[in-house]
């Protein structure tokens, strides 16, 4: 499983580069000429960069993934000025070759072919061709620009195939298609340029937008074995066969699994008994050998070696559950923070992951078999609120897995605050994390990352002024999605008074940062909602509060809620914070209502809280 989410901290760990006048490099040109032949995918590439300062620099270079047995070379590499005139040529010497690891696993199969260059005077141009031949293959090409924020100020496709070879296309914002046939050959050409907008704005959406999406596949095809793709049954049914007999155990595995569940008659117990036994004995490792990463590797081989990718380690879990006598069902899905939407027309590979589907009473139990740590039927959040391809031998088929729904994300926090007379309290805080939260607070302890939890402490918890004296991460068990923080804290001078009034700073909701109305260039996706409470107690010494705030509620259109509730016990005044943001998509005419909404809320939460008292 992909940990998109340790890998964001770490990019966010660094400020952003604010949007600049002049890009910091520009693709030029982007000359892309695909054959497709008898057994194979000849890809040649024409690229002009120029780059326009140093920040560019990083862009100066290209790689080429590739894996044993495909044909990739650079061609003639070239640094010129900005007339065109000849710099240098790049030695053959400067293009390295290396393993593909991509921080996630503990070995790839995978290699790269790449080189750098750099040039000291600004703007230069960067001249190069590359190519790579392919004999296995699904796609023909996938290119989506959401995320690329390099301008292209011209891109050129072209697809050349036999006239007897079918091929499918779901393509958006292109300027120009062209398909022409000359004798025995079909040659199709698009068109295209790419102006990237301001791409860090919260939660954009990744599925509208003016960005090129060209997504070409073949109908037949041939990758290890025969391979149809005219819908999502048949590329389902090709993954199968594909997959075949690949879930044969050792006898010494079966006797381990029989022993395991000897005592237990009931079916679930008996598969989060198999469940655990899989995490407890097993490591994620991406080896993506054979067939090109499609096809798995045999469950006696992970028996053996105890670990596997995705695809082995859901194969190796299907295969003891089919050994107890219980069907389930390998789930192609796209791992990802974003949900990218799936076209139940346009069947292709659009996925980067396997999890597994077990139907039993009546309901489907989805388990993600990469986890170690995390309990039975608890498949991330960046698995949840998709499509996916459940792989049968007959019937394969798109299915929906489950929303997040806010009670799975509810983040509680009570605050326990003691406050002398000269302003300074002490504070307890427990808070009851679930969702993404769970899942980075889970991770970061199973790492046993000081400096992470540091992080996940002082900016998701307590993001100011305060002088943290401990924290104690508190766990519930490994059958539960819940995980908890206990941390004393000091503050200081958190009020000042004014006669009978006293002011005191607020304890703010965690609130996301949303760009103003005027600011925002793209539309709003939410895949999963927000929802926060807080319980904040104080009991301030040698005062007695009079008057109180006043209760304030707010909600928008689109299903979202604020309140904030004030109340006394005793010595302790009491300040109750709801805050639920729902999962929406938004034009940017609706982002307008919403946000309002957040203007409020966040003028409310900035605002300090007021007393009279004695």
């Amino acid at each position: 499983m992909k940990t998109h989410h340790i890998l964001f901290l770490l990019f966010v760990l660094f400020p952003s580069v604010l949007k600049a006048q002049q890009p910091r490099s520009e693709i030029l040109k982007n000359a892309t000429y695909i054959q497709l032949k008898n057994n194979s995918v000849v890809y040649m590439d024409t690229v002009v960069i120029r780059i326009n300062n140093r920040m560019g620099d990083y862009d100066a270079g290209d790689v080429i993934n590739f894996q044993k047995g495909e044909k990739v070379f650079f061609g003639t590499i070239s640094i010129e000025d900005e007339n065109g005139n000849l710099i240098r040529k790049v030695n053959k010497k400067e293009i390295q070759e290396r393993s593909y690891i991509s921080g996630i696993s503990l070995y790839e199969d995978r290699k790269e072919l790449f080189f750098t260059v750099k040039h000291h005077k600004y703007p230069y141009l960067l001249k190069y061709t590359k190519l790579r031949e392919v004999n296995r293959y699904t796609n023909i090409i996938y290119l989506d620009y959401s995320n690329y924020k390099t301008p292209i100020k011209r891109a050129e496709l072209t697809i050349e195939h036999p006239i007897g070879r079918r091929i499918k296309q779901q393509v958006k914002n292109v300027d120009n298609y062209r398909v022409d046939t000359l004798g025995q050959t079909v040659s199709h050409k698009y068109t295209y340029s790419h102006n990237p907008v301001y791409y860090n704005e919260a939660y954009r959406s990744v599925n509208t937008g003016s960005a090129p999406q060209l997504i070409i596949s073949p109908i037949e095809f041939y990758f290890g074995i025969r391979g149809i793709n005219e819908n999502w049954e048949s590329f389902g049914q090709w993954i199968y066969l594909l997959n075949k007999g690949r879930d044969g155990l050792p006898q010494s595995e079966k006797e381990k699994i029989d022993d395991l569940i000897k005592d237990e008659k009931n079916k679930q117990t008996q598969i989060k008994i198999l469940y655990q036994y899989l995490q407890d004995n097993t490591r994620y490792v991406n080896v993506s050998t054979l067939i090109g990463g499609l096809q798995t590797h045999t469950a006696e081989y992970v028996a053996n070696n105890k670990y596997g990718d995705c695809k082995a380690l859901t194969n190796y879990m299907c295969a003891m559950l089919k050994h107890i006598g219980v069907e389930s069902y390998p789930t192609l899905i796209y791992n990802d923070d974003k949900v990218y939407d799936i076209d139940s027309d346009f069947s292709y590979n659009a996925f980067n992951h396997v999890i597994l589907s077990v139907p039993i009473n009546g309901d489907t139990l989805l388990l993600e078999c990469t986890s170690k740590n995390t309990p039975m039927g608890y498949v991330g959040s960046s698995n949840q609120g998709r499509k996916a391809l459940l792989v049968k031998d007959v019937g394969s088929r798109l299915i929906d897995i489950p929303s997040v729904k806010p009670d799975d994300v509810l983040s509680t926090r009570c605050y326990d605050l003691i406050i002398d007379g000269e302003g300074n309290a002490d504070l307890l805080l427990e808070t009851n994390e679930q969702g993404e939260n769970y899942e980075l607070l889970n991770a970061y302890d199973e790492m046993a990352s000081k400096n992470l939890l540091d992080y996940f402490v002082r900016q998701t918890v307590l993001d100011g002024s305060f002088d943290i004296l401990g924290y104690e991460v508190l766990k519930q068990g490994r059958d539960s999605a819940f995980i908890g923080l206990k941390i004393k804290s000091k503050i200081n001078h958190i009020y000042k008074k004014y006669g009978n009034n006293l002011v005191v700073n607020p304890l703010m909701i965690d609130l996301p940062k949303f760009e103003n109305v005027n600011q925002r260039t793209q539309e709003l996706q939410m895949d999963y909602p927000i929802y926060q409470k807080y319980r904040i107690r104080m009991k301030f010494l040698d005062m007695k509060i009079t008057q109180m705030p006043t209760d304030f509620e707010i909600q928008s259109p689109y299903g979202d809620l604020y309140v904030v509730k004030y109340t006394q016990e005793g010595e302790f005044v009491i300040i109750e914070k709801e805050l639920l943001i729902s999962a929406k998509r938004l034009t940017l005419e609706e982002y307008k209502d919403f946000y309002n909404f957040i203007v409020q809320v966040k003028n409310n939460e900035i605002s300090n809280y007021y007393f009279e008292v004695l």
